[in-house]
């Protein structure tokens, strides 16, 4: 199993140091930046030890992906180009959270939503093949989306869309938001691409075992014989201190749920 960050490019050489194995910068990074800085991008990710294996937040906000306003040939075009950016610096999955962009608007019909959402999805993940990557769909909690909010849903829906290049992200802060069961994971075998993990209460980096349920949630990994990527996706007011710190105590959480 790898471990590895959610940062930016610029902070690679950090996290390289701290012997991470990869960081996990965000698709909407890429899209703000010029030719010749993602040039510079993909220098210094050559040049580095580790690489950004996966990306996270596929939208920004503004497009809206279900809902009235939703506008599937605006999607399409910048997806395109996002993809195309991610698959240029080397990233192998993107993880489909944005939950302001899958927010269906209060009132909208919700089966109409899910069907847009899934659609949207379903474009995600043959943009995707066509780049040799994959597509996770990140279930979040519900105060930041009210569609896809649980383990369980999101499993359902990429069984829905039934593509090998779209699968799930299982996230510990939301399930423990969601009051989600770790046994959740059980039935997701295959279909499990990514992981995020940050504190339950917080959002803060993993540090020990008495915090809050990790064990729980390797062990379900290890039940299932997951073998890919675990990416830290929270803060600390001390990140030189504090990010090591993760990093050897999910290794051993890793290595004890013999992954």
């Amino acid at each position: 199993m790898k471990i590895g960050i959610c940062a930016p490019i610029g902070q690679l050489r950090q996290f390289d140091e701290m012997g991470f194995d990869y960081i996990e910068p965000a698709v909407v990074s890429l899209m703000d930046m010029d030719a010749g800085a993602l040039g510079e991008a993909r220098r210094i990710l050559d040049g580095s030890r580790i690489k950004a294996e996966a990306c996270n937040v596929l939208f920004p906000g503004r497009i809206a992906l279900v809902g009235p306003d939703a506008d599937p040939g605006a999607a399409e075009s910048y997806l395109r180009d996002a993809v195309g950016r991610a698959a240029q610096i080397g990233a192998k999955c993107l993880v489909f959270g944005s939950g302001a962009s899958r927010r269906a608007p209060a009132g909208f019909d919700a089966a109409a939503a899910r069907s847009q959402l899934r659609d949207a999805i379903a474009l995600a993940g043959e943009i995707a093949r066509e780049n040799g990557v994959l597509i996770a769909i990140e279930p979040l909690n519900a105060g930041e989306t009210n569609q896809i909010n649980s383990v369980s849903d999101g499993l359902r829906m990429a069984r829905e869309i039934g593509m090998d290049s779209v699968g799930l992200l299982a996230d510990f802060y939301h399930m423990r938001v969601e009051r989600e069961p770790m046994s959740s994971l059980l039935p997701c075998g295959g279909a499990l691409l990514h992981a995020h993990i940050a504190r339950g209460e917080g959002r803060t980096y993993p540090l020990s075992g008495g915090e809050d349920i990790y064990g729980e949630f390797f062990a379900a990994l290890g039940a299932i014989a997951y073998s890919g990527r675990v990416s830290i996706e929270g803060s600390s007011p001390a990140i030189g201190e504090d990010a090591p710190k993760s990093l050897a105590f999910l290794r051993a959480c890793a290595a004890e749920a013999g992954l």
